[in-house]
């Protein structure tokens, strides 16, 4: 009933998650069939219908060739279902895994552009260079599949994610999350606290030395133009590890700290303390549900 009642009703008041799950509802498959379509688990599927996590290119374009509309899963604009001009591309291509990470490569410049008001030529070369890669027959088509998929962010900055595949951010669902190589934040906000977009990033905490205060799951937007000069939460590398700590001038060196009391605090001397590398200084946390 519920079902109906979204595909009816103004479902832009229902959630990412709840759309998915009408959506696949209304094509007639269960979590397990469709997980396995996307080759995901069923547990990881699960936390997009949850709204734990947000769907991959991977699941929009599966429930696209299902004739389900990307923009309504995402927004809830529009209907559910594509028209057959939107469907096109999809009965163009095969389903080959080669052309889908062709598509899941292509949607990514593509939303890497969106942070750029004018791309570089390079960058619109390399994208018409992916659609050649594809075999797209119908251009019209898929742009328009992909000012679908783009709309939803044209508010957001695309942060790039320094360790987009470190799995221990992912631990509850395992690997299915490591297309996650970009975090959105609102332009907005990015303009009250004065910062440069250019010199943000997104990194996720590669143990849970900094729990309570940043915990596994979340994710920490950096600023890659701060030093060591003042207090604070960075994001460091010392050896080629990265990790994130509470960082303090000392005499004698560097003192980096944890917020966690199961792990210990570190004193580095001065000839130590050179070679810790400053990646950014931490100046937001996110909830990983929360990125939208």
């Amino acid at each position: 009933m519920k079902n109906m009642e979204l595909k009816n009703s103004d479902s832009q008041s229902f959630t990412v998650g709840e759309r998915l799950k009408a959506a696949r509802k209304e094509v007639g498959l269960n979590q397990s069939t469709f997980a396995e379509m996307v080759d995901m688990s069923l547990r990881g599927y699960q936390a997009n219908e949850q709204d734990v996590s947000n769907p991959s290119t991977v699941v929009l374009k599966k429930f696209a060739e299902l004739g389900v509309s990307p923009l309504w899963l995402l927004t809830g604009n529009g209907n559910m279902m594509l028209d057959k001009t939107s469907k096109q591309i999809y009965e163009d291509a095969d389903n080959s895994a080669t052309e889908t990470k062709a598509i899941v490569d292509a949607l990514n410049l593509i939303f890497d552009n969106l942070m750029e008001p004018t791309p570089p030529e390079t960058k619109v070369n390399n994208t018409h260079e992916i659609y050649d890669e594809i075999g797209i027959k119908n251009h019209v088509a898929f742009r328009k599949l992909i000012n679908e998929l783009s709309e939803p962010f044209k508010s957001f900055y695309l942060l790039p994610v320094i360790n987009p595949k470190n799995e221990s951010a992912f631990h509850d669902f395992g690997t299915d999350l490591d297309l996650y190589n970009f975090h959105p934040v609102r332009r907005s906000w990015v303009a009250d606290k004065k910062l440069d977009p250019k010199h943000l990033k997104a990194a996720f905490p590669t143990d849970e030395a900094m729990a309570p205060t940043i915990a596994q799951g979340e994710i920490a937007i950096i600023d890659d133009r701060a030093s060591l000069s003042s207090s604070g939460i960075y994001v460091v590398s010392v050896q080629g590890k990265v990790f994130m700590r509470r960082v303090e001038h000392k005499i004698n060196g560097l003192h980096l700290m944890t917020d966690n009391e199961h792990y210990s605090n570190e004193q580095l001397n001065q000839e130590d303390s050179k070679k810790v590398e400053v990646i950014g200084k931490v100046v937001r946390i996110d909830k990983h549900s929360d990125r939208f």
